[in-house]
């Protein structure tokens, strides 16, 4: 992410990026994939390791928005339409 997009942690797991810079959906996409490939993966102080799968939903706006909370909640629905599919995966919808 760059330094000027706003990175944020809603609680538990979940964690929301507004990507403040021009970005174009296969550069979007791009970036969805690797992040999705890699997973989560952390290691205990005991050694023990762990792996996470990733569900991104991501809202691609062509025009600024105000209202993150309406952004949220329409990144958030695809979110959860990634899930219901069977997570590992990201979904992007666009304005």
């Amino acid at each position: 992410f760059h330094s000027s997009d706003l990175v944020g942690r809603f609680g538990g797991d979940e964690f929301s990026v507004y990507i403040l810079s021009p970005i174009d959906r296969k550069t979007l996409e791009d970036r969805c994939r690797a992040l999705v490939s890699k997973g989560v993966s952390y290691r205990e102080k005991d050694g023990t390791e762990y792996h996470a799968t990733l569900s991104m939903g991501v809202f691609l706006i062509s025009r600024p928005v105000d209202d993150y909370d309406y952004l949220y909640a329409l990144a958030d629905k695809a979110l959860y339409e990634a899930k219901r599919n069977g997570r590992n995966q990201f979904v992007i919808h666009e304005q």
